[in-house]
């Protein structure tokens, strides 16, 4: 069984990842053409009051010819949606009484595509614009209590704004700055915010926050009646006309966290709200009839109303509040699955909670402060055995929250224990710590097709789009049905399934020929087909808008939906045929694509894979030039290339308004078999300028009727075959290639001898290529030549015989006998 699980994952990842190279090819292609759709920069002005609608122009590239703005919460209405020119759209909008204080997201549906995510400002306040110059402390612009003020940052800029405050008055100030930034640039905008006295003392300040992130909050309560001075500036002190921000100065609520910070779909709360100082309200709290990851709480009291929300979690978990003292040995008793609630409200503050657990229940650990709930906790969640001993636990893993699994191994009761990393604690240090046994479950998710920019799904009108739609599985194995909501009118699902053990599938979307133009969030669903199951999954989208340095991922906005939009048709229309032939490993087949072209409407058309079946690659792009209508795709498969029948989908790039639109065929089926031929070279030697014959067993894997052609390939320079195709049957075990190689042939192993084989099969061939052979050429070897005779002697007169060397012991006799000889004489 392990060893079965282990193969399925196997083939899960190399579903998931088979195409990464041609999506790869895809997405550089793509990066290098201009899209057609629309690219909106910037929203001017950037905010609105609730209650009050507000004209703004909309500014961007290829705008022209918007017909909508898609906002993704209720409460923020469009009422007008005019183009102006080819860069600037008239929008007019209008929040509602009741609309969500805070950041919400927009964007803009044209004729041709969609746009990019954009935010806008909602503030329960009156908006007042910033007055240069007011870049002096001594020269602040005044500006009343519970105002939103709208301003620009430039270089070095430092902007200077005064109120009155009576003593025991509390001024809470934040900033949208960074979250209303879009872009990819190392240098964002991060602003500073803070309240000065009159003696230009700071009160307060904030650079970054929990709450807010890269964006500032900061209060301070009077003690004395007076003027005080706020100062926003670019943290580093630079800035520039794209450092839009709005700051929100009021006497009234500003909580930055809410106690308990989750509860179960459609119950009210009554929530303990905390701010910056400590002090705390009780206010009822609505939650939504649906689970949410992430749900929004606005801060009301007599005083007013906050300036944007603070965060809770909402499902279907009971909820365990602490109940103090609750040390460990007093802990909090719960249960599992559960959500327990607590504070760490001062400095080696501990929270000890107790459930009863069964001997060899897997469970999975999820604490939640920083991320959603946006506290300044930084947790370390640990858990004790009913014996005593450690069992697990986590600092970091969830990001800044502890995220673990564990089995338990003994019957009875088992404590957990949240605190601080550095043993600090504050009143606003909330979290919600969620254990459940693990359950199955399925995600859902859309790779980018440019990077840093979210995937969204323009179908041209009579034509389809698709996407790769990733999918992450635990404990789920079985087939899954993909369900689309809130889909655009005239606009259908055609492939809405996942194969068992799948890590991708393709979602393909078909626009009918009259289906309006215009477009909806979509949301998207995995349901697992088994019988009984109640698994259901749900796609996590996110629109980075704030690129830092190597391209961190520093803002952005998650949502379930992804944006679909039905636009103009294209002139150009095509078809793809599904190969007559299967695609054997090592073997290549071509995918034909067909284009009809509309009147006046003749240039390069160029087409793709989205996606290819796992070990099989093809181009990233092939032109269509001008005036044609035919293209072939390669497909290419590798020797271990996944056996199956595999949809393909190919995607069209079409020039269209001085841009290029991209839209898709299929997907048409591709079957993957095992190979047809088994070849295996046998090594062959041969010398500069003699033959040779290049010899190949044959193993027949798939029987066949008739011949098939074997091409030797490869041949090396200064080599020759005279007959390279050669005829092989079902009954053939070996065929040779004879060989002439020249005598200025390269001496050496030569390893570039590859066999192709081409089956005939309906109407069409099975290819297959195998390799590799090797050929040793050598020099031939030299012959040794006889002696010549000699020459005879010439009659000359006798040579002098040369003096007899003497031994070392006649030297010494002959210089006895002469002393006067020396050793360097003797000859």
């Amino acid at each position: 069984m392990p060893e079965c699980q282990a193969e399925r994952r196997r083939v899960a990842r190399r579903r998931c990842i088979g195409g990464l190279g041609l999506w790869l090819g895809f997405a550089t292609f793509m990066g290098s053409a201009q899209a057609v759709q629309p690219r909106l920069n910037e929203i001017a002005p950037v905010g609105l009051q609730t209650g009050q609608r507000v004209e703004c122009e909309f500014r961007g590239e290829r705008l022209g010819d918007s017909r909508q703005a898609l906002v993704y919460e209720p409460g923020l209405s469009v009422l007008e949606t005019t183009p102006i020119d080819d860069s600037r759209v008239k929008v007019v909008l209008e929040a509602n009484p009741d609309c969500r204080p805070g950041l919400h997201a927009i964007r803009l549906v044209t004729a041709t595509g969609i746009s990019n995510v954009r935010l806008i400002s909602v503030s329960p306040f009156p908006t007042v614009d910033e007055v240069e110059p007011n870049s002096e402390f001594t020269a602040p612009q005044a500006i009343p209590l519970n105002t939103t003020v709208q301003g620009t940052v430039e270089n070095e800029d430092q902007d200077y704004f005064a109120v009155n405050l009576q003593a025991g008055q509390t001024l809470s100030v934040e900033i949208d700055g960074l979250r209303l930034w879009s872009g990819i640039d190392a240098n964002f905008f991060d602003p500073y915010i803070a309240i000065l006295n009159s003696e230009r003392f700071e009160q307060a300040a904030s650079d970054d926050s929990a709450l807010l992130r890269q964006d500032g909050v900061c209060s301070f309560t009077a003690e004395t009646d007076g003027t005080y001075v706020i100062l926003v500036r670019e943290s580093s002190f630079g800035g520039s006309p794209a450092c839009k921000y709005r700051l929100h100065a009021t006497v009234g609520p500003r909580p930055v966290s809410v106690y308990p910070s989750g509860g179960r779909p459609g119950e009210t709360l009554s929530a303990k709200m905390t701010d910056l100082l400590g002090r705390t309200w009780t206010q009822q709290v609505e939650l939504p009839a649906h689970e949410s990851d992430v749900w929004p709480v606005i801060g009301r009291n007599e005083q007013g109303t906050a300036a944007s929300p603070v965060w809770m979690r909402v499902n279907s978990l009971p909820s365990f509040l602490e109940a103090e003292p609750n040390d460990q040995a007093n802990p909090t008793a719960c249960s599992i699955p559960g959500a327990m609630h607590g504070v760490i409200g001062s400095t080696g503050d501990h929270d000890w909670f107790a459930f009863e657990g069964k001997a060899g229940q897997r469970i999975e650990v999820q604490l939640y402060a920083r991320r959603v709930l946006r506290s300044p906790l930084d947790a370390v969640v640990e858990m004790i055995k009913p014996d005593g001993g450690y069992l697990a636990g986590s600092d970091d893993s969830g990001g800044p929250d502890s995220v673990f699994e564990t089995d338990l191994p003994l019957d009875g009761k088992y404590l957990v224990r949240v605190r601080d990393q550095l043993d600090k604690g504050q009143p606003q240090a909330v979290y919600r710590l969620e254990i459940r046994p693990i359950e199955p479950a399925i995600g859902l998710s859309l790779p980018e097709r440019r990077q840093n920019e979210e995937l969204t799904l323009s179908i041209p009108r009579g034509a389809r789009m698709a996407a790769v739609l990733n999918v992450s599985r635990r404990n789920v194995g079985d087939a899954l049905a993909v369900i689309a909501d809130n889909l655009p009118a005239g606009v259908q699902l055609v492939e809405p399934t996942v194969a068992a053990n799948a890590g991708s599938t393709l979602l393909v979307l078909e626009a009918a020929p009259d289906a309006p133009l215009g477009g909806t969030l979509a949301g998207l669903h995995a349901q697992s087909t088994a019988e009984g199951s109640t698994v259901l999954g749900s796609l996590r989208h996110r629109a980075k808008l704030a690129i830092g340095q190597n391209f961190v991922d520093v803002w952005g906005v998650d949502d379930p939906r992804v944006a679909v939009a039905v636009v103009d048709a294209l002139p150009v229309k095509a078809t793809v045929e599904p190969p007559a032939v299967p695609l054997v490993q090592m073997g290549q087949v071509n995918l034909k694509v067909r284009i009809e072209r509309s009147e006046g409407f003749q240039q390069p058309v160029y087409v793709g894979l989205l996606s290819a079946p796992p070990g099989v690659s093809a181009p990233g792009a092939v032109e269509i030039p001008a005036g044609q209508s035919e293209g072939i795709i390669p497909m290419t498969a590798a020797g271990n290339a996944s056996i199956g029948t595999w949809p393909v989908v190919v995607m069209v790039w079409t020039p269209h308004m001085g841009a290029t639109a991209e839209w898709a065929i299929g997907p048409v089926p591709v079957e993957v078999t095992g190979p047809a031929f088994n070849f295996a070279f046998q090594k062959t030697m041969a010398e500069q300028g003699n033959t040779a014959e290049v010899v190949v067993n044959v193993e027949v894997m798939r029987p066949f009727e008739g011949a098939a052609e074997v091409e030797l390939l490869g041949i090396p320079g200064g080599t020759t075959c005279a007959n390279a195709i050669q005829s092989v049957t079902k009954e053939s075990t070996q065929v040779a290639f004879p060989l002439q190689i020249a005598a200025d042939a390269r001496v050496g192993k030569q390893s570039t001898f590859v066999v192709q084989a081409r089956l005939p099969m309906a109407d069409d061939r099975i290819i297959q290529t195998q390799g590799t052979g090797e050929l040793q050429i050598d020099a031939p070897l030299a012959v040794a030549a006889a002696p010549a005779a000699p020459p005879p002697p010439t009659p000359t007169e006798p040579a002098a015989e040369p003096p007899k060397r003497l031994s070392r012991l006649e030297q010494l006799r002959a210089m006895k006998q002469n002393p006067q000889a020396s050793q360097g004489d003797t000859p």
